[in-house]
This record gives C-alpha cells, sequence and structure tokens, in this order.
C-alpha cells in the first residue's frame, strides 16, 4: 500500500520520517526507469522530469532551513544534548554548530542544484525528435 501524505497536515513525526524516506525511494526508481531505454521516449520525458527535480530541490531548500532552525530552538530549550541529563556541554555546541553549517551547505547546494536542473529542463525542452534518416532516392 503506498503512503498518503498530507501537505496539509496533520503531521507526526512518522509521518515526516516517512516523506523523507519516500523521497529516496522516489530517486531509486528514477534511476532505473532513465536506465531503461522505454522508461523515456523523447526529450520531452527529459525536460518534464528535469522541471520536477527542480521543484524537489527548491523545497528540499526550506527543509533544509526548517531542519536547522528545529535543531537550534531545541538546544536553546535543552532538548538536544551530548550529555544524557541533557546538561550543557562544549561537545553539545559543537555538534550543534556542525549540524547547522552543513544544514547551510546543503541548502546552498540544494539552491545551485534546482537553478542547474531548470536550465538543464529549458535547454532539453528545446530539443525535438527527429525523423529517422532515410536512404536516398535510389532506396539505399
Amino acid at each position: 500500500m503506498t503512503k498518503q501524505f498530507r501537505p496539509g497536515g496533520p503531521h507526526t513525526p512518522d509521518d515526516t520520517r516517512a516523506a523523507a524516506a519516500a523521497i529516496g525511494e522516489a530517486a531509486r526508481a528514477l534511476n532505473h526507469a532513465t536506465g531503461d531505454r522505454p522508461g523515456l521516449a523523447s526529450a520531452a520525458d527529459v525536460s518534464a522530469i528535469l522541471g520536477s527535480l527542480a521543484d524537489a530541490a527548491t523545497d528540499l531548500k526550506q527543509v533544509l532551513e526548517q531542519c536547522g532552525q528545529f535543531l537550534q530552538e531545541e538546544a536553546a530549550a535543552g532538548q538536544a544534548s551530548t550529555v544524557p541529563d541533557g546538561g550543557p556541554s562544549q561537545e553539545s555546541d559543537q555538534a550543534l554548530d556542525d549540524a547547522v553549517i552543513y544544514l547551510q551547505n546543503a541548502r546552498s547546494n540544494a539552491s545551485l542544484l534546482s537553478t542547474y536542473l531548470a536550465h538543464a529542463r529549458v535547454a532539453a525542452g528545446g530539443l525535438h525528435p527527429q525523423p529517422p534518416a532515410r536512404g536516398d532516392a535510389a532506396g539505399n
């Protein structure tokens, strides 16, 4: 049974993790579909796929920003710590700083990915199928 996602909610942590897992599954399906000639019929198919991937990369930027913001809020509330009792520590501060920096870098790269995919979509959209080559006038 396919999981139904509700963009408007309500959201649970399990639903959120399932949505993230579905992105990975969809990427694996695309890997197989685009490697199999029947999975693509024309440059228009590639253009449509690239457009969808560009949209996904744009949405991913927001997810990454929100995850970083959540971690910062949890740390400020004492809910995210490398210490079992939740006390402050330099290790916790460093882990948070590292996570936020990595998420900021990932967000920047998602932004670049979205831009490049959008440009590739436009370029691929200008490609049109050509009729099969015909033999010369003698039928060869």
